[in-house]
């Protein structure tokens, strides 16, 4: 693998291991007027959205130790913040129901657990009220693992 491509798995897995939550999201169709509204709803919600290879996406992913992605085909839309619940507010924010559809959310990885969930499996939820309620459960048990385990180096 070229020296070019190895830098950009490097600075995707810098960004997975140093983000609060990461949306990853397959685009097909595309126009330069729709993908303009993705990145303007993207940065009102304080996201930073970048454009990656499907197949070098699978590479930082397995190498940070994920699996339970699905198999990426198409092109790869990333988006991170450090705000654990910016990805779902992203998501709802996007009216437009033609660029929904070219739009597939795949995953929201949360980094403090390395929790990565998959979007077709919260989908049964009904809504992005729905996955918000997961993502913020999923906080709060951590939020709980660390007062256990701040309440044991106290005891010690």
């Amino acid at each position: 693998m070229n020296t070019k491509k190895q830098q950009l798995i490097s600075n995707m897995e810098t960004i997975l291991l140093k983000s609060e939550n990461v949306g990853i999201f397959e685009y097909k169709n595309l126009t330069v007027v729709e993908f303009e509204k993705v990145r303007s709803a993207a940065h009102k919600h304080s996201i930073n959205p970048l454009v990656v290879k499907n197949t070098l996406c699978s590479i930082a992913l397995k190498n940070q130790g994920f699996k339970n992605i699905d198999k990426l085909k198409d092109r790869i839309l990333i988006t991170y913040s450090d705000n654990p619940a910016s990805c779902v507010s992203f998501l709802s924010s996007i009216k437009d129901s033609s660029l929904k559809k070219k739009l597939n959310p795949i995953s929201v990885i949360n980094r403090n657990n390395k929790c990565s969930l998959s979007i077709k499996q919260l989908i049964t939820m009904g809504n992005a009220d729905g996955i918000k309620v997961v993502l913020l459960n999923i906080l709060k048990n951590q939020q709980i693992k660390l007062i256990k385990l701040l309440q044991l180096k106290s005891n010690q």
